[in-house]
């Protein structure tokens, strides 16, 4: 009998402390204090039924209980190996609370020819995506909205059907109306739509970011843990993606937060709301002048050539290159679709060779598949895709 566990660590503290942890050392244990107690028994071999049920009796529960110490006690009570209900615990210790799942918000942009009729959207319209790994996202119209007459531009506020971050996706994806619309040109979501990104449910490691930034800002000097606390308040925004620039980028007594979200970018509506709760409230430490903003973007051109397995259709090979894209949007940041895939950061290398390995071990359909890119290494910046271009390789 031994103890399963991913806590090595509490099984020594454990050892450490003279615990019995193993089979044999309970039976060593057992033996010595029942030679102590002066015992008349000796009908003691291994397989004697006494014996076997006696130890039995007092093996099992003891595993459980020893089970329970490593695998729930000492794990947490401590912040780094707390989970669920325990780091909401530690998050109320330092008067924080778990942030809950939120819906994405922002605006769609209908364009529509000279001399559309006027029209009522119902309360309840929606904007989808075409299907990106299996799912759909969908935008709501809130309330029945007028598409005036003879407008030919109109921005209409929106709001997700679901909570979570994965609808917070980059500009031009939400285009299909919920029905076709008289003198409708197209639908869009322009890459500044996102007014208040979309979140999930906390996780647990980054609760833990926030208790850290919490706890070290106790002191009431606003150094970086505090202003990251501040700004990780609002939905979408984690502590370990807020980059800080100190020593006077703007001039004397200023200092600069970059924000980077998982999909989308932070817009000017979200950041003004941030920005007021650093700078109207006086929040002041690294400079007198904090202002936060998106981490500054550098677009690329994606080159990819692709030989699929032999005997695909034409259109399951288009299929393998929209899905092969959407996975190099998502390591770009412009979707959440595939939850495992490598991201870009910045102040980091980014490989290509693994973006290639990944994406072979995703798709089974890939024979070969080749970047023109070479890698590159990013300052505080974030890489955005320019354009996707994927080729038939050649002389295949």
């Amino acid at each position: 009998m031994a103890i399963e566990t991913k806590y090595p660590q509490f099984v020594q503290v454990l050892k450490n402390s003279q615990v019995p942890t193993t089979e044999e050392d309970i039976h060593r244990v057992f033996d010595d204090e029942v030679a102590a107690q002066g015992s008349l028994i000796n009908n003691d071999p291994k397989y004697s039924p006494f014996w076997r049920l006696i130890t039995g009796i007092i093996k099992k529960p003891y595993f459980w209980l020893l089970s329970f110490l490593i695998n729930t006690v000492l794990p947490q009570s401590f912040v780094k190996t707390a989970s669920g209900l325990f780091v909401d615990l530690y998050l109320q210790s330092v008067n924080l609370t778990r942030k809950p799942a939120s819906k994405a918000q922002g605006f769609v942009i209908f364009e529509r020819e000279v001399g559309a009729p006027e029209i009522v959207l119902p309360a309840g319209f929606n904007i989808s995506t075409e299907r990106i790994n299996e799912t759909i996202y969908q935008l709501i119209i809130p309330t029945d909205t007028v598409l005036p007459a003879n407008v030919v531009s109109i921005k209409i506020a929106c709001i997700a059907a679901k909570t979570g971050g994965d609808f917070n996706l980059a500009g031009g994806y939400y285009r299909i109306p919920q029905t076709p619309l008289p003198g409708l040109i197209q639908v869009y979501n322009p890459d500044d739509w996102l007014t208040i990104p979309g979140a999930d449910t906390e996780k647990d490691n980054d609760a833990k970011e926030r208790y850290r930034a919490q706890f070290t800002a106790v002191s009431g000097w606003y150094i970086d843990d505090k202003y990251k606390l501040i700004m990780s308040e609002f939905g979408g925004v984690k502590t370990d993606q807020i980059y800080i620039e100190k020593n006077g980028p703007r001039g004397p007594g200023t200092a600069n937060a970059f924000l980077l979200l998982d999909s989308g970018i932070a817009t000017e509506p979200f950041l003004k709301a941030i920005n007021d709760a650093v700078r109207v409230e006086g929040y002041h430490g690294l400079g007198d002048d904090m202002i936060t903003m998106a981490v500054p973007e550098n677009y690329i051109s994606i080159d990819v050539e692709l030989l699929p397995t032999p005997n695909l259709t034409q259109a399951q090979i288009a299929i393998l290159k929209q899905n092969i894209e959407q996975y190099i949007r998502c390591v770009f940041r412009e979707n959440q679709a595939y939850p495992t895939a490598m991201k870009t950061w910045p102040l980091a290398l980014f490989s290509f060779s693994t973006l290639n390995q990944e994406l072979r071990n995703t798709f089974s359909d890939i024979e070969s598949l080749y970047f023109i890119n070479r890698d590159f290494r990013t300052a505080i910046e974030i890489a955005r895709i320019q354009i996707i271009t994927i080729t038939d390789m050649a002389d295949a």
